[in-house]
């Protein structure tokens, strides 16, 4: 289950079931709303019989309106959403090429979908070429934040140091996402061990879990940094968390759709430096309220961006005050439920 189908279930006018087609995951425990969830334990490989469960989903549960997210559930839920004349709305998240179809698979696929949302505008001209769809069948939605749970909060950044071992003075990268590597965690050790005589210290703090955790691990060993890097896994409590670092490093790959990570650190006033991803030109103003870099950046450049930001000591604050502005003008999570409940409302009867 991801951040954003959480969001919307929570705040929507319109009553929902969630339908995992694996399970629901640490996500589920964000869920405010008494809501029905279904895990189908899908496993690997197709599954042809998911889309008859989803089908028998749907007409029990008397569904009037299907919103899939990414090419993997649409997979299943489209064939079922057609067979029970459902309409179907769907939302591609990301860039990877995975996560879309092939020519045929996709324009077949178009046929069953009402609406495409994707969650930048990036990812809108991707889904005409891969779906084949006509710009008046698409209308992209960029994420958005509660400004209630994310916010900038003194007291809590000293308990989070204080709790990671961090002196408060201390400069603190983090990482947020799975440890893959299309996302390229391994940079921030690399980051932290370039910038090892920089005083005060440099820390890097990861959050998330992930195939990659070993190699990570490895990585650390090797570069004798494990004092300045804190792994802390899985957190459900991302709105405390948060407040312990000062930046936010994103290096992936040019796949993202508009991270909500990115969204969460800019409503805490932590800025990113991350790769000039597609998705991120929905979001950050390059030496505004983040930094980006060539898409081909290596971790010496992501060290001398970063080295430049904390070498002067007036950017970091002028930084973060940019961020609150922004985050708080233009990506709202009142904004972005509004905008999904709209494009309900004109497609349901």
């Amino acid at each position: 289950m991801e951040n954003g189908v959480v969001n919307i279930a929570n705040r929507s006018r319109f009553p929902s079931i969630i339908i995992c087609l694996e399970d629901a995951g640490e996500m589920a425990a964000r869920l405010k709303r008494e809501i029905s969830i279904y895990e189908l334990h899908k496993g690997d490989g197709i599954k042809p019989r998911c889309i008859f469960s989803i089908l028998k989903l749907l007409k029990n549960e008397r569904i009037a309106l299907v919103h899939t997210h990414n090419w993997g559930t649409l997979c299943y839920a489209g064939p079922a959403a057609k067979l029970a004349g459902i309409k179907l709305i769907h939302g591609q998240h990301g860039l990877a090429p995975a996560e879309y179809p092939g020519r045929a698979a996709g324009y077949g696929f178009n046929l069953m979908v009402c609406k495409f949302v994707p969650v930048s505008m990036a990812i809108s001209g991707k889904i005409k070429t891969a779906f084949g769809a006509k710009s008046k069948k698409i209308h992209p939605v960029i994420n958005g934040v509660d400004t209630t749970c994310f916010r900038p909060d003194q007291q809590m950044r000293k308990k989070m140091r204080k709790d990671l071992g961090i002196d408060e003075d201390a400069y603190t990268l983090g990482f947020v996402g799975r440890l893959i590597d299309l996302k390229r965690p391994y940079y921030l050790p690399e980051i932290v061990k370039s910038l090892s005589d920089y005083q005060p210290p440099v820390h890097a703090v990861f959050i998330g879990i992930g195939p990659g955790e070993e190699k990570l691990c490895s990585l650390i060993r090797r570069l004798n940094v494990a004092d300045r890097v804190h792994l802390l896994g899985f957190r459900s409590d991302m709105g405390q968390v948060l407040q312990a670092l000062d930046i936010l490093v994103l290096p992936s790959e040019d796949y993202e759709g508009t991270p909500n990570v990115v969204l969460e650190a800019m409503a805490c006033g932590i800025p990113t430096v991350a790769c000039s991803l597609s998705g991120l030109k929905d979001l950050l103003i390059n030496g505004s309220d983040g930094i980006l870099l060539p898409n081909s950046a290596n971790p010496e450049d992501f060290a001398a961006a970063i080295h430049a930001l904390i070498d002067t000591p007036a950017r970091l604050p002028e930084l973060s005050a940019a961020c609150l502005r922004r985050c708080r003008r233009d990506f709202s999570l009142i904004r972005m439920i509004e905008e999904y409940d709209s494009i309900y409302g004109e497609i349901l009867p």
